[in-house]
């Protein structure tokens, strides 16, 4: 028992240091809805392992075009949130679901971590950014008395920020100062996989993704479970 205590502690503890860490890109845990036919909506919410606070908004609105709205925001001693609109083309069968969505988010981070190195005791990272972004699911779905779903989501987009990171020292004195404009781009890439079960109108999600960029997202393994409320005939 006290070793499983012990294991449960330093993995919590692992994933505070990683949602504290100082980027501008808090890993999401958008709803991969699999839209049946129009008219389907579904309306989900999650809680990360990184502390990030997510509800998703998605809809049918014809045969195949479908819409989709994100909200998310970390609940950690760092301000960072995110919001994102989409529009996608699903395809549906009894079983087997395949959505291509293409949308634009918007984030913001006011965000710090301490340095390893005394001359850069501490690092601030503040402002916003612009991201388009494309992403792809695929999975099974409505599967036996639980109606099980579970597939496999890509997710890419181009970050453009607005910030300035500031590096502190121990006595408070700025050491350096950097600005990133938009052409300080950045790829953002998230796959992640996912199982769904529940019943025709209320269904528990778990989601397990990973996020990497070269500057202003930290390799992040995410975790995240929540609730879909699902509407429509």
């Amino acid at each position: 028992m006290n070793r499983i205590r012990g294991l449960l502690m330093t993995v919590a503890a692992a994933l505070l240091a990683a949602a504290c860490s100082s980027v501008g890109y808090v890993p999401q845990s958008a709803d991969v809805p699999l839209i049946s036919h129009e008219g389907d909506v579904r309306v989900a919410g999650y809680l990360g392992s990184n502390g990030a606070l997510g509800f998703t908004a998605s809809a049918g609105l014809t045969d195949h075009i479908a819409a989709q709205l994100h909200v998310g925001s970390a609940i950690t001693q760092n301000a960072l949130d995110y919001q994102h609109v989409a529009v996608g083309y699903y395809l549906s069968s009894n079983h087997f679901g395949l959505e291509a969505y293409a949308g634009m988010a918007h984030g913001f981070t006011d965000n710090y971590d301490r340095g390893t190195d005394v001359s850069e005791w501490t690092r601030f990272l503040k402002g916003s950014y612009l991201m388009p972004f494309a992403q792809v699911d695929a999975g099974m779905k409505d599967l036996g008395r639980y109606q099980i779903a579970f597939g496999v989501a890509l997710k890419g987009g181009l970050m453009l920020p607005k910030m300035t990171e500031r590096r502190v020292d121990e006595a408070g004195n700025v050491t350096d100062c950097r600005s990133y404009g938009r052409s300080s781009s950045d790829f953002i890439f998230e796959p992640q996989a996912f199982v769904r079960f529940g019943n025709e109108r209320l269904k528990w999600n778990v989601h397990a993704g990973w996020t990497t960029s070269s500057t202003f997202a930290d390799p992040h393994f995410l975790l995240s479970t929540g609730v879909t409320f699902c509407f429509g005939d």
